[in-house]
């Protein structure tokens, strides 16, 4: 049976984004959902829809800084940019 997604990978994500663009969590966290609280609620436990799972993965991968490798341990999906959410 395939394991369902963690929110963990959404933060070490941001983790790592952070590290290297020199943004916050809640920067990243506005930019990804418009919330810029949502890492806050991540790391108090609580969890997100698949819906918003999914779009924060996608924002990672479409602003996912160039030279820094991506964790093989979580899936990537194919950059987009059909969103307006860029890294400003």
């Amino acid at each position: 049976m395939k394991s369902l997604p963690s929110t963990q990978h959404l933060q070490e994500l941001c983790q790592l984004y952070c590290v290297q663009s020199g943004r916050s969590p809640v920067r990243v966290a506005d930019l990804s959902t418009g919330n810029p609280y949502f890492f806050n609620r991540l790391e108090d436990g609580k969890g997100c829809t698949v819906r918003t799972y999914n779009q924060v993965l996608q924002w990672f991968s479409n602003y996912w800084p160039p030279g820094l490798a991506w964790p093989e341990w979580i899936p990537r999906p194919c950059p987009n940019f059909r969103d307006d959410a860029g890294p400003a």
